[in-house]
């Protein structure tokens, strides 16, 4: 919506209204002010045209665009200045006017026309005389004709112009904010992100809960981390890195535990050392026996706890 202020101009001259913005201003962002000229009867009764643009210290101005539109009894025409302002404050909009004719008025002589170059002889003018009586330029001696006047002479010739009107909109004031809305869409998102992690880590902290209670519930849960671990021993062996096979073999048993880690605990931590930092190499039946035993004793422990 925009604020209409009339302004009287009189009978014979186009009536003007100033269109103020009643939207926030913002700073860096341009706004419209509007001034429409307006009148009765033929659209032809009036040229008009924008005026001069007083461009202010605190920000920029220009005009912008010319709308055009039929009134129930005549024609509107609405010229659209556009200002930005350069910080928040109040800032003074200048005086906007339009400049018009009214081709049904009498005819008047246009400005003086100046001539190209002065005559090359001026009767009664001694430029290097030095006499003082002598005549001199722009002087008003009877019978002379001076050389000022002559360069500025009307020619006889100087067409007739329309006189030209000038209608005014008063200035005024308006406010400008500082543009917060960045600064708000950065808190908005850095949020939304804060809100994102947050949600993230509890799905992650509740899935390895769930995860951990299955393992306490379900009792094969454990039996699945020992069939791992015998199938990465058995691997490691066909694969000849007898340390790192003893030493899977290791881990299944502190993991176990009980009566499995007394019977087989000592023996393997004696076999870890002496393979890896003696470079002694197991027989095909020691690798072969401790896997039977193991397993046997892991067949009663899974029992066990099946019971």
């Amino acid at each position: 919506m925009l604020i209409s202020c009339g302004v009287g101009v009189g009978e014979n001259a186009p009536s003007i209204e100033l269109k103020k913005p009643t939207a926030t201003i913002r700073a860096g962002e341009p706004f419209e002010v509007g001034i429409v000229a307006s009148w009765t009867g033929d659209s032809e009764r009036f040229v008009v045209s924008p005026g001069n643009l007083v461009v202010p210290s605190w920000g920029e101005a220009a005009w912008d665009r010319v709308e055009a539109s039929k009134t129930s009894d005549g024609v509107a025409l609405r010229y659209v200045a556009k200002f930005t302002a350069k910080a928040p404050g109040t800032v003074a909009i200048p005086e906007l006017h339009l400049v018009y004719t009214d081709p049904t008025e009498p005819l008047v002589e246009g400005p003086p026309e100046k001539l190209t170059s002065p005559p090359k002889e001026l009767p009664g003018h001694q430029p290097n005389s030095s006499d003082p009586n002598a005549p001199q330029v722009g002087a008003s001696t009877p019978g002379a004709t001076t050389g000022v006047d002559d360069v500025y002479r009307k020619a006889p010739d100087t067409p007739k112009v329309a006189p030209t009107h000038t209608i005014k909109a008063e200035a005024f004031e308006v406010n400008v904010r500082a543009d917060y809305r960045w600064t708000y869409k950065y808190v908005f998102f850095g949020v939304m992100f804060l809100g994102l992690v947050i949600a993230g880590a509890s799905i992650e902290y509740g899935r390895r809960k769930n995860a951990k209670e299955v393992q306490r519930e379900d009792p094969l849960a454990p039996w699945r981390t020992v069939e791992e671990a015998l199938h990465n021993a058995r691997r490691h062996r066909l694969d000849g890195d007898f340390y790192t096979f003893y030493r899977e073999l290791q881990r299944l048993v502190k993991f176990v535990g009980g009566e499995v880690k007394s019977e087989f605990g000592a023996k393997i931590d004696k076999r870890v050392e002496e393979i890896g930092f003696q470079n002694q190499t197991p027989t095909e039946d020691e690798l072969e026996g401790i896997v039977r035993d193991l397993e046997r004793a892991l067949a009663r422990w899974k029992e066990g706890r099946a019971a």
